[in-house]
């Protein structure tokens, strides 16, 4: 997590299994003894396979997931699909290193834990070429016989007519192009709006502890929300400086709010959160020019 991100998410807790107040860790809770461990050529099309071993009573249920990651460390994505100990590598492995993780879970609680990261994945090998068979040039033409040439009948050449003098017309001098000004840019609302947001991580997704804007006097706040524990879809803030408390709440990964800060006649401000599963929302800034519906890249101050 980088600096400016470390600002705006003050702590995240990955919550699992959790006892009550006073009642002691059971005896059979899962437990992961080895790995989970990958073996295999991370190669498009091979095979590779994760291996563990676990214990607990009742017997555990294991779920896999198959990772997708940019680098060795840092956050992941989750491969569609891909949810048993074997896996083959597609193209859009290429150059990426692969996890796997595993949940073992039963009615006492659940352990979570991912393997080492692979080297990156190779491209399929090229496939062997096919010998070109070489081609069997064909039989030589036949020789044509020569046709005998007549003796041609000279015509004579008409006499030639004086060609008319053309007088060109006056040529008309062409206007000079007006040039209109391009009109100055719209002003940024001053000062631009701040967006705050705080949480913790939980099981498939994440608690919002707080949501906040400051914007300047006269604009409007307006919250759209995507997901299924959306409290409303569209939501517009009594003013323009406060907390957004109906989405301080537990959200699922997938849920997306945009917070629209928008004044006629001025540059707005759009913020994006995307919720994801085991890692950190996903947020981009970006600026609204006036009357429009689509965020763009900001221009420089």
């Amino acid at each position: 997590m980088d600096a400016g991100r470390a600002v705006r998410w003050c702590s995240w807790v990955l919550v699992g299994a959790t006892l009550l107040p006073g009642v002691a860790e059971a005896a059979s809770v899962p437990v992961i003894a080895t790995g989970p461990t990958i073996t295999g050529t991370p190669r498009v099309g091979a095979q590779l396979t994760a291996t563990a071993t676990w214990q607990g009573d009742p017997t555990p249920t294991a779920v896999w997931a198959w990772l997708r990651c940019a680098k060795t460390t840092g956050s992941c994505d989750v491969v569609a699909r891909a949810t048993s100990a074997t896996y083959r590598p597609v193209q859009a492995d290429v150059g990426s290193v692969l996890r796997v993780r595993l949940r073992v879970t039963n009615t006492e609680g659940y352990v979570e834990k991912r393997s080492d990261p692979t080297a990156p994945v190779a491209a399929a090998p090229p496939p062997t070429p096919t010998p070109t068979a070489t081609p069997v040039p064909p039989p030589p033409p036949p020789v044509p016989t020569a046709t005998p040439v007549g003796t041609a009948t000279p015509v004579p050449t008409p006499p030639a007519t004086a060609a008319p003098t053309i007088v060109a017309p006056a040529a008309v001098p062409t206007p000079a192009p007006t040039v209109v000004p391009a009109p100055a840019p719209p002003p940024r609302l001053s000062p631009f709006p701040v967006v705050r947001v705080k949480g913790l991580l939980i099981a498939g997704g994440a608690r919002v502890t707080l949501l906040s804007v400051r914007a300047p006097r006269g604009s409007q706040v307006r919250v759209r929300c995507r997901g299924a524990d959306c409290p409303v879809r569209t939501y517009t803030a009594p003013k323009p400086t406060g907390r957004l408390r109906p989405f301080e709440r537990a959200l699922r990964a997938g849920t997306r709010l945009e917070i629209r800060v928008t004044k006629p006649g001025f540059i707005g401000k759009s913020t994006l959160i995307v919720i994801r599963r085991d890692d950190e929302p996903k947020r981009t800034d970006r600026c609204l020019p006036p009357g429009a519906r689509r965020a763009v890249r900001c221009p420089a101050p």
